[in-house]
């Protein structure tokens, strides 16, 4: 477990490294704050979330860090919009010629949505701020479809719509099951 003079020294580092929006860790209260939620952790698992969050565009919060310890279990919503939050900050972090640099960085949810979308270079074309805003939504939308895919096995397969044959046959089967446990005779039945 950490101790508060480490956890602050720590934390002081990283907001110098990250200085946006991090939070002043030199008053007495937000150390204190941010220990109570940290306390319990060692000094290796916190640098290593610190190291894996501080390549956003700001200093994490608390329930980041906690998701990268492992503590918070995002769910399909979270995921989505981190992923899209993420392809987002990449564009403007490493750009056109970044992909390789991108692809670790926004992870694999993140590089199924840039190729689905037309591929790196399609993401970064530039747009007007409004266009890009709509285009952000709708990944965020397909980011969820896309994690209960992968979630079932089905990431890689075509949505399909009812297949009318298939549903009519389930359809007589059932009605067929109903009329032998009602004891009815379907011989002179329509269906």
């Amino acid at each position: 477990m950490i101790c508060s003079k480490n956890f602050t020294a720590l934390m002081i580092k990283c907001s110098q490294i990250q200085p946006n929006k991090a939070p002043n860790f030199q008053d007495y209260f937000v150390v204190n704050f941010w220990y109570q939620e940290f306390k319990n952790y060692s000094e290796h698992q916190l640098m290593t979330a610190l190291s894996q969050c501080l390549k956003g565009r700001s200093f994490p919060c608390i329930v980041d860090l906690k998701a990268a310890l492992g503590d918070i279990k995002l769910d399909e919503d979270a995921k989505a919009r981190d992923a899209v939050k993420r392809i987002d900050s990449a564009i403007r972090k490493f750009g056109y010629m970044g992909w390789d640099e991108a692809k670790p960085y926004i992870g694999t949810l993140g590089e199924h949505l840039v190729q689905v979308s037309g591929g790196w270079d399609q993401m970064c074309r530039v747009e007007s701020e409004h266009e890009h805003s709509i285009r952000m939504a709708q990944l965020r939308e397909y980011a969820k479809v896309a994690i209960v895919k992968a979630e079932g096995g089905l990431l890689d397969l075509p949505p399909e719509l009812i297949n009318k044959e298939k549903s009519k046959g389930q359809y007589l089967e059932l009605v067929k099951d109903l009329s032998d446990v009602l004891d009815i005779n379907l011989d002179n039945n329509p269906f």
